[in-house]
């Protein structure tokens, strides 16, 4: 058995600033076919997918924070064999 151990670590915090703005509402309603079942995710067109827009309602400037932390541990049981453990 070897007596090799390999810790790591790491934290990480972040502060995100964005601005999500209003799109058309013709990019995010059903429109004529949505009747007939077509989902606004294909903005009527079923073979060209697409991303609908964001309705007025979710609108604005926004922020979030972000917490992270990492560990990882490495342990040579044998010559051939590392084992390893890492938790997010």
């Amino acid at each position: 058995m070897s007596d090799t151990v390999n810790l790591a670590f790491a934290a990480e915090y972040r502060n995100e600033d964005f601005t999500i703005g209003a799109e058309q509402v013709e990019s995010y309603t059903a429109g004529i076919l949505g009747a007939q079942g077509l989902s606004t995710l294909s903005n009527g067109l079923p073979s060209f997918p697409s991303f609908p827009g964001f309705p007025a309602v979710i609108a604005g400037s926004l922020d979030r924070a972000n917490y992270a932390i990492y560990v990882k541990g490495d342990f040579d049981v044998t010559d051939d064999l590392l084992t390893q453990v890492a938790l997010r």
